[in-house]
């Protein structure tokens, strides 16, 4: 006698009861728990294989609950299993902030208690001393953005932070100051109110963000989380071939351009920058990072802490959205090409412009959504992927 079951879903391992039987097809030669006196069928509800090579679909092995008319492959269909959510790893997001001196300033660009000694020269060149502008600081405004954002998502994101420059010229140190991890919000706050981090240097915004790519790249081997770099800078790069009274306009876009080469997108924020000299930089910047803003201004343009809080709760949501998704390891007898997606209760189609397909059709180790569906995972109006494998025929 030929019997044929459904497997488990997502590694967990259920046998088949007595409460299981077969569902009558009308497209079978053989019918389950009939008279006994029709092609196969018998009132213990037997199967007779037919001759034919019939889909496995018409061969379902199913709960009794649902013995009745054939309403295609539900997850009763597998005696009991159920489909298993595939949920994107927290994104890893790298702060990577100007430490410039004129981030002591205002938005305005007022130096609110008087100018302090000029360390370096050029634009923001290790402004300190009496230029500080206390709460009301660049530096404050979004500083205090960072610390909430965050610590109201610490337990979805890997935070971590970098600053630039590190010393009062144009240095960069490898590296990261806070490695991205969860619950790293009293971490970054307690390096930001680190005295050796303070406002006090050059823009070096190209070295910062090329350092920030080789950080990123030396954390593959151990850390396969999606990562992204938020680059946080008050105006126009300089520090070109370590001069600090020489602009780095192309420095900085190119080197963005690098790093999202290397597989890391990078998002640009512009405190109390529209309409200076960088704005257009940051923009070309923004382009390279591979999410620019619609509009003239494709940065993000801050003023204050509330406009910060709202970038960055923009940015994280646009993180945690996926369009590929790793599954599960499949059991023994799972049909990889008989698999059921679900994207918020609606049924996706393999291999449709706007459903899913296998990543590696080889491997089949990932599924990525294609078209809208892509775009609103991203967008986050659609969140919960549920997977449902299908099974081989086990014949006993």
């Amino acid at each position: 006698m030929n019997r044929f079951s459904l497997l488990t879903v997502a590694a967990v391992s259920l046998s088949l009861t007595g409460a299981c039987q077969f569902k009558p097809h009308s497209d079978m030669f053989g019918t389950g728990g009939s008279s006994g006196n029709g092609m196969g069928g018998n009132s213990a509800g037997t199967f007779v294989e037919p001759v034919v090579n019939l889909p496995d679909a018409a061969r379902e092995y199913t709960n009794a609950s649902d013995a009745s008319a054939d309403n295609g492959p539900t997850p009763d269909a597998n005696c009991q299993n159920q489909p298993f959510s595939v949920l994107a790893p927290p994104p890893d997001l790298l702060i990577v902030l100007d430490r410039s001196g004129s981030m002591l300033m205002d938005a305005a660009g007022t130096n609110c208690q008087g100018m302090g000694g000029q360390g370096g020269g050029g634009r923001g060149g290790g402004m300190r001393g009496g230029n500080n502008c206390g709460a009301n600081s660049k530096w404050s405004q979004v500083t205090t953005a960072i610390n909430a954002v965050a610590a109201m998502t610490e337990t979805k994101i890997n935070w971590g932070i970098k600053f630039f420059g590190n010393d009062m010229m144009c240095g960069v140190t490898a590296g990261a100051t806070v490695a991205p991890g969860p619950n790293n919000a009293a971490a970054i706050a307690a390096a930001i109110a680190a005295p050796a981090n303070q406002p006090g240097s050059s823009t070096p915004t190209a070295a910062g963000e090329l350092s920030a790519g080789e950080y990123l790249a030396s954390l593959a081997a151990t850390d396969t989380n999606p990562k992204f770099i938020l680059m946080a800078t008050d105006g126009q790069p300089n520090c070109l071939a370590g001069n600090s009274q020489m602009t780095d306009d192309m420095g900085a876009i190119d080197s963005v351009a690098t790093v999202k080469a290397m597989g890391f997108p990078t998002f640009v924020i512009g405190i109390a920058t529209t309409g200076g000299p960088g704005d257009a930089t940051l923009s070309s910047m923004a382009m390279n990072g591979g999410y620019p803003l619609p509009g003239t201004t494709q940065y993000y343009s801050i003023m204050n802490t509330a406009d910060l809080v709202a970038a960055l709760t923009a940015i994280q949501t646009v993180t945690m959205g996926m369009c590929t998704y790793p599954l599960t390891t499949p059991g023994d007898q799972a049909d990889m090409n008989k698999v059921s997606v679900t994207v918020d209760g609606a049924a996706k189609v393999k291999d449709d412009p706007n459903g899913w397909r296998y990543t590696d059709p080889t491997t089949k180790t990932s599924i990525t959504f294609t078209g809208t569906t892509c775009d609103q995972l991203m967008a986050g109006t659609l969140k919960n992927v549920q997977v449902l494998y299908g099974c081989k025929i086990v014949v006993i």
